[in-house]
Formats: C-alpha cells, sequence, structure tokens
C-alpha cells in the first residue's frame, strides 16, 4: 500500500500528470488578472473529511478516497468527532454516501452521494448540517434613537422582527442596563452567528445598521455590541449589459442572513448600461461597502454577479458567466455530463451539479475544464448506489470566485441543496472585496 501510494505522490509532482476523468480544458475566455489562483498543494497533507450535525460529529460515515484515475485509495469510516482523513495525489475525488440519512426525516430519496472530484492535499473537505429547530434567544442589544422597531439578520437562519424598547408598563421589550432586549424565536441556527441590527422608523424606513460577527449563543443569549452608523444612498452603475438580459434584478445583501433585502430593486436597462441608487448598510459584516448583486435572465439560464467591496462600474459583459445554449444532458453509460455555452469574456473556475435517477441524487463539485465533466467511477462497496435508470441533471451551475476554486471546495457540498450560492458568498465576503459569479441552468419543470 505504501509503495503504491508513493507512486501516485510522485506521480502528482510530474509535469505530465492527468486528471483522467476529466476533459482537456476548452479555451473558454482571457483569464481574469483580478482572480487569485489556487495555491500549490503541499503532496503529503492529508485530506480530511468532518461531518457533523447539530454541532456534533457524525461517527461511522464511510468516506470513499480515490485517485485521478478512480483507483481506491482508501476507505476511512469517520471517527467520534466526525473527522476522517488520508494521504492522496491531486486531482483525486473523495465521496461520501447518505451522511445524515439516518438523522435527517425530511429525506425523500432513498440514496444520496457527495462527490469532490479534483481534490488537492492538504484540502478540507466538510459538513454541517442541522435540524430546523426553534430556539427561543434572548437578544441583548443597543437602543437607537427614534427607531420604532428593528430587524435582526442571522446568518445561516434567517430574519427577525424586533420592536424597539419601551417602558416596562407597556409591552416590548424593555432596555436593561443601558441594553434593550427582546426574546427571538431562532430556526435551525449555529452556536456561533454573524447578527445584524438595522433599526426603522415607523415608515418602515432604514435608519441605521450595525453588524457583529461570530456571536456566541451562550445559554440562550446572544448580546451584541457595536455602534449604528447611518444608511447611506450609493449610485452602481452597469455598463455592457448584454441586449439579451432580462428581468434584470439589483438587490443588497449587505446583512449577515444573506436574503436580498430592502426593496430590491428591478431596473430596466439598455444594453449600454445604466445607473441605479441603492442604500447601503454600513456593517463588518460585509466591510465598508455593501454587497450588492445583479441577477438577469438569458436564454435557458440565471446569471448573478455579486460583489463586495467595490462602488466603480460594473461591467457586466466582461463578468457574466458563459452563457448557457443547451440543457445540460447525461450518458449513464460514460458517465458524461455534457452541456453547450456561448463564447465568453470570463473563464468559469468550477462546475456544481445535481443529477438524480428514480432512488439516488449525487451532488459533484469539480473544476470547470470544458463543455463536460466525467464523474469518477463508484467504488464497489457503493454499486447499489448507481444510477440505474434515466438520470435528471437537476442543475447545472458554473462559477467563479474572486478567491479562486481552492477557497471553496472544500465547503461547497456543506450547503442547502438549492443554495449554494448564498452560503458561499457569505464565507467569501469576510473577505476585503471580491466577487462571486455563477450561471444556474435546471430542470425544466
Amino acid at each position: 500500500m505504501r509503495i503504491w501510494l508513493l507512486a501516485y505522490l510522485l506521480a502528482a509532482c510530474t509535469p505530465d500528470d492527468v486528471v483522467h476523468h476529466l476533459p482537456p480544458a476548452a479555451d473558454a475566455g482571457t483569464p481574469d488578472p483580478t482572480v487569485t489562483p489556487d495555491p500549490l498543494p503541499d503532496p503529503l497533507a492529508p485530506v480530511a473529511m468532518s461531518i457533523r450535525f447539530d454541532g456534533v460529529g457524525v461517527p461511522g460515515i464511510g468516506v470513499y478516497f480515490q485517485g485521478p484515475d478512480d483507483a481506491m485509495l482508501a476507505y476511512v469510516e469517520t471517527d467520534a468527532s466526525g473527522r476522517a482523513e488520508a494521504i492522496m495525489p491531486h486531482g483525486g475525488s473523495v465521496t461520501i454516501a447518505n451522511p445524515y440519512t439516518a438523522l435527517d426525516a425530511d429525506a425523500f430519496l432513498a440514496h444520496e452521494l457527495r462527490t469532490w472530484v479534483g481534490v488537492e492535499p492538504g484540502d478540507q473537505l466538510q459538513l454541517d448540517d442541522r435540524t430546523a429547530a426553534v430556539q427561543s434567544v434572548a437578544v441583548a442589544y443597543p437602543a437607537y434613537a427614534g427607531a420604532e422597531h428593528y430587524q435582526l439578520d442571522v446568518s445561516g437562519c434567517g430574519r427577525y422582527f424586533v420592536p424597539a424598547p419601551r417602558p416596562s408598563s407597556s409591552t416590548g421589550p424593555a432596555p436593561i442596563g443601558g441594553l434593550a432586549y427582546a426574546n427571538v424565536d431562532l430556526l435551525g441556527c449555529a452556536e456561533t452567528v454573524d447578527l445584524t441590527l438595522t433599526a426603522y422608523d415607523e415608515l418602515d424606513t432604514p435608519l441605521a445598521s450595525f453588524g457583529q460577527r461570530d456571536v456566541a449563543i451562550v445559554e440562550a443569549t446572544a448580546t451584541l455590541a457595536g455602534t449604528f452608523a447611518p444608511v447611506a444612498i450609493e449610485n452602481r452603475a452597469f455598463t455592457d449589459i448584454p441586449a439579451d438580459a432580462t428581468a434584470l434584478v439589483l438587490a443588497l445583501a449587505q446583512h449577515a442572513s444573506n436574503d436580498l433585502v430592502e426593496d430590491p430593486t428591478v431596473m430596466v436597462l439598455d444594453p449600454v448600461g445604466g445607473e441605479v441608487g441603492v442604500k447601503v448598510f454600513p456593517t463588518p459584516i460585509y466591510g465598508a461597502v455593501a454587497l450588492d448583486e445583479l441577477t438577469a435572465q438569458r436564454a435557458i439560464a440565471n446569471h448573478e454577479i455579486a460583489r463586495w467591496g467595490a462602488t466603480d462600474a460594473l461591467d457586466v459583459g466582461a463578468t457574466l458567466m458563459p452563457d448557457f445554449t443547451s440543457r445540460p444532458s447525461y450518458d449513464l453509460a460514460s458517465r458524461t455530463l455534457a452541456w453547450t455555452t456561448a463564447p465568453a469574456a470570463t473563464t468559469p473556475q468550477f462546475v456544481y451539479a445535481s443529477l438524480q435517477d428514480a432512488t439516488t441524487e449525487r451532488l459533484v463539485i469539480a473544476p470547470y475544464t470544458g463543455s463536460q465533466l466525467v464523474l469518477p467511477a463508484l467504488p464497489d462497496r457503493l454499486a447499489d448506489f448507481a444510477f440505474a435508470s434515466e438520470v435528471q441533471p437537476r442543475w447545472v451551475t458554473l462559477g467563479a470566485s474572486s478567491s479562486g476554486f481552492a477557497a471553496i471546495r472544500g465547503r461547497a457540498l456543506d450547503v442547502h441543496r438549492d443554495h449554494m450560492r448564498l452560503d458561499i458568498r457569505r464565507w467569501l465576503a469576510r473577505t476585503p472585496a471580491g466577487r462571486f459569479v455563477t450561471a444556474t441552468v435546471m430542470a425544466p419543470t
């Protein structure tokens, strides 16, 4: 085993190494000079998988580590902390089966597979799911003069109404020790969350806001400490909007929960571009500048551009992912997912897909190399999980991050199955500036 593994590691260091289950890269445009290239991995660093549920490690889940040629390198079950690891060469894949089936009463298929393709030594892969349980939390917060009510945004678990402090003889939370408090029923929150509090007047106009990262919920209590900053108005300019782009929507995602907020402005812009004023909520969650999001429908795909830390004009045409020109198809015999796209100025970094037959769903994240992806063959132990009937690509997403694919690969499948873009952009937005761009085609309904 050691000799075989050493041969893999030596092969990983040669310049002619090939990832066998991925086709040659296609020329989809000029690489973006503002995008950070993925760092070179340490070939001896193990790849680790961590699986947690409701904050507790899930033991006994089989993790399959495979080489670039799909050869089985190691089968390791997660330990009591939910962790498993193995040394493997670059370009291999990692697959797990039914990580939460026994814990998730809402599972709608018999089997679920999650596969990371193009894994690099040192990768930290993780899944961290939780039940949608309601937790009553006493939130302490500073009051803002003139506020009629507040909006509390909580990372990963929604937005909540908070009434302004009232005298103790009337309804509403009463100020105690310089802070107001309110009991809020949070749904499915982690033990540590990002919080944003926004003050509104009686006309529901936002007045000021502040945010705080990594707030611990201790004994059903969370305390916010910070200084409000007034909401400002800034202009956003857009150029080179494709003529076929429709349903253009600009919205802000300045809050920690990633919801599209504050009355998204529907823009009817000409192909040259336009400008619109937007409210900016200054919070440390996304730095000094709000994260804004532009969505557009083109042909059969939905395009999204999320950026933060920038106020200059956005060249939409030069930023969008390639547009899909056909719906993806899957060939069962060759395990090949294929699609076609129009030429574009940008090159995707990754492919994120969901494939499903009558009994099994397989979620896959892989590096982008062209117009098709050959899925790794399943190990013999997972023969019962292999697709056996007509396979439907539920969705295929092409995307790129200013932080590079390596920055999101480990957590890319640690998301609600339909909300990859929301969760990932929250992680990325902890950087001072950047962007996350995707194009997604869904299966016809």
